[in-house]
């Protein structure tokens, strides 16, 4: 027990180079996500059958769970980068607007940007996935498969979601004087 503790410590206050660290992130959010779509599949155990309509269906719930990992993510990603930034946990990104313009596209406010996440990633993501369950002309799913599908769809989203704030977040201006070289 104690050299779990060890190597969590030592998880958590390693040094990293900036792409160590992008992996990092995306690593961390499976485990995250994970967890609380799990605990928000929870309440549901009971439920025999989701149907693909209505408003606890596959398509509502698709649409909701990636537009508030989306948002979520910019949220308390965010917070958490910037601490591990002042700790000095990683350099600085060289990477800066300038070099990539898509990047500027999004506001530096975190609300603005986790607004902005939520409804892009949710138009990129949800009418693709489901159009799939459409094609496959599936009217809904046993609550289990529906708990595999959604547990596996959070993470995927998250592990995309997240790296890309954190890089959005490593290129802008450091509030405590470090910048990109």
């Amino acid at each position: 027990m104690n050299s779990l503790f060890v190597w969590l410590r030592w998880l958590l206050t390693f040094k990293m180079t900036p792409q160590q660290y992008l992996l990092y992130q995306a690593l961390g959010s499976v485990v995250v996500n994970g967890a609380l779509t799990a605990a928000s599949l929870w309440p549901k155990r009971a439920t025999l059958y989701v149907p693909f309509f209505g408003s606890s269906g596959i398509a509502a719930d698709t649409l909701l769970t990636t537009f508030l990992i989306s948002s979520l993510t910019v949220v308390f990603g965010t917070l958490f980068i910037r601490r591990d930034d002042k700790a000095g946990r990683f350099d600085a990104l060289a990477w800066t607007p300038r070099n990539h313009p898509l990047l500027n596209l999004f506001p530096y406010a975190v609300l603005g940007r986790a607004v902005m996440f939520g409804t892009l990633f949710t138009l990129a993501f949800a009418p693709a996935t489901l159009g799939v369950f459409e094609l496959a002309q599936v009217d809904g799913l046993v609550f289990r498969d529906f708990a595999v599908f959604k547990l596996l769809y959070a993470v995927a989203v998250g592990m995309v979601v997240t790296p890309v704030n954190a890089l959005w977040v490593l290129t802008r201006p450091h509030p405590h004087g470090k910048t990109p070289s």
